[in-house]
């Protein structure tokens, strides 16, 4: 095992459960029995009504949506509408920019899931008698991209238009390309104890059309070496396409000469957060990455994320503002950061050695920020007795002391809650239809979101009735409460490990500077100078 996966304890069955209790969950990880419905077909892309006009050509491919209606947040629907006002912003000329969502531009085609809140008590604790709680209250509908979207969001789109990209720069010193993705990501064979987590994929629509890394590499490849391409990636295990970095994306392979950089929202072998359909939850790595752009976070307070005060943001401070604000379980990387983890550098003589103090002379602005930031998060100061290892054995101790108890608790109360909702369930299955088959073809699925309002108004009735009610009423509140404090601590840990990897990364560099590999060096250079441009 890696050594950056040796520093995370992490349970990813506690983890998946506590999503789905605490109402964050995407609904079913896989897409719903075609029995049911299936997905609307694939909304190519136009390529010929693609116009390129003349002058420095600035492109951007902004893709997002899930593989299934199920599994297509809105939230990915407001990243993209968010991302496509900031290209206005920045005044990109938008002949230059493409997006690709869910299903694309049919508006009967549905590819948006919204949560529902829950009307009362009794209507939250029915939903979380269904297999799939958050899925039970939510509806669908067509995206709201309207004309600027130009087709679905699956792989032959995607590759279609970095390969039209590809032919039309003409001035690729100049020219730029840009690339977002909004959706979800997994690894290649998730079932597989022995995953490498190097074939991660983007989980496009209609699933079949995933995107490996590899792929995703090839398609870049097509792109004019010189051309500079920035990508920005959020969803689960993105870090994985870290591996852009290597020809053909396999890191055995040399290092490629492409010159082209990214930023990503979590490390290659864990989930990201952000997979919601609840647009009041945006807890995630593109809303304060691009509120560092935008000058103002979605309250409309003033963000200023400009740290070596030039005037302008560059996407190294945007990651850094998102590093040190977003409050997730996420622990996002760069190209460059994960270059360097790549080498598994043995700096194990300066973790014991060299402090946040030594180190501070070291750091660009954005990393004194988000050294200033975590720090100040954390309690701690910025001084001498703070090496890598004494950062470890902190989070070590937030770990043994917090966050493993908050753990054993919530598995505890689930033990005892699992049973009662098994036998409800079962009791409910047997008297009320909507329980146990799908009220609308659009449901995807029994739902208590479209289930016939005298129906729910019943089925509430007889779970207030019921003899079981105030124990499962009770456990519920308590498995909330034991799940908010278990995601609490640890998001806590994670920010311990946000700023170890960055002193981690710091002692990489000093591990570089002794190597003899210049090619090393000057792919790793190459790399800062790419993440040190703005996205728009």
């Amino acid at each position: 095992m890696p050594s950056d996966q040796r520093l995370i304890s992490n349970n990813l069955l506690i983890l998946f459960i506590f999503l789905i209790f605490s109402g964050l969950g995407c609904g079913s990880s896989q897409g719903p029995s075609s029995s049911i419905m299936e997905p609307p077909p694939v909304d190519p892309v136009n390529i010929n009504a693609l116009n390129i006009p003349d002058g420095p050509q600035n492109f951007l491919l902004s893709v997002g949506g899930g593989y299934h209606p199920k599994g297509s947040q809105v939230v990915l629907e407001k990243n993209l509408k968010i991302v496509h006002e900031l290209a206005s912003d920045y005044q990109r000329d938008p002949e230059f920019s493409y997006y690709l969502f869910g299903a694309g531009r049919k508006e009967t085609d549905v590819d948006v899931q919204v949560l529902t809140p829950s009307s009362s008590e009794e209507e939250e604790l029915l939903s979380a008698l269904f297999k799939s709680p958050t899925a039970s209250m939510c509806t669908y509908r067509h995206n709201e991209l309207g004309d600027i979207l130009n087709g679905s969001a699956n792989k032959k789109n995607i590759q279609d238009i970095i390969h039209h990209v590809a032919t039309k720069s003409i001035d690729p010193m100049n020219d730029k390309f840009r690339f977002y993705f909004s959706g979800h990501g997994s690894p290649k064979n998730p079932e597989d104890k022995n995953e490498t987590f190097e074939e991660n994929i983007m989980a496009l629509w209609m699933n079949d059309n995933s995107m490996d890394v590899q792929e995703f590499t090839r398609s870049l490849d097509e792109l004019p070496s010189d051309m500079q391409t920035q990508v920005v990636m959020v969803q689960c295990y993105s870090g994985g396409f870290a591996q852009i970095n290597y020809e053909g994306g396999i890191k055995k392979n040399s290092l490629s000469s492409h010159n082209r950089c990214g930023f990503f929202s979590q490390l290659s072998f864990l989930p990201a957060a952000g997979c919601t359909p609840d647009v009041t939850q945006r807890e995630e790595y593109s809303t304060y990455f691009f509120s560092a752009y935008r000058g103002e976070d979605e309250k409309g307070n003033p963000v200023n994320a400009d740290y070596n005060r030039d005037g302008k943001i560059t996407s190294n401070e945007a990651h850094a503002y998102t590093v040190i604000y977003e409050n997730s379980i996420d622990i996002p990387v760069t190209t460059s950061s994960e270059l360097l983890r790549d080498q598994d550098f043995d700096f194990s003589d300066l973790a014991k050695n060299i402090s946040l103090q030594e180190l501070w002379n070291e750091m660009s602005p954005s990393e004194k920020a988000i050294t200033q930031g975590l720090t100040k998060k954390l309690g701690i100061s910025i001084n001498n007795s703070w090496t890598s290892d004494a950062l470890l054995q902190e989070k070590n101790k937030v770990h043994i002391e917090k966050h493993a108890p908050s753990e054993e608790n919530y598995n505890t109360i689930l033990e005892q809650f699992l049973p009662l909702r098994e036998e409800l369930q079962s009791y409910f299955q047997s008297k009320h239809e909507f329980f146990k088959s799908a009220p609308s073809a659009i449901s995807f699925g029994p739902s208590l979101a479209y289930a016939p309002q005298e129906s729910v108004k019943i089925a509430m009735i007889d779970l207030r009735n019921h003899p079981s009610f105030e124990k499962f009423k009770n456990l519920k509140q308590e498995l909330d409460t034991a799940a908010d404090e278990e995601d609490m601590w640890l998001k806590l840990e994670r920010k311990w490990l946000r700023l170890i990897f960055l002193v981690n990364t710091k002692l990489s560099e000093r591990k570089l500077e002794e190597s003899t590999n210049i090619t090393l060096k000057e792919k790793y250079l190459n790399l800062k100078t790419c993440e040190e441009t703005s996205f728009f």
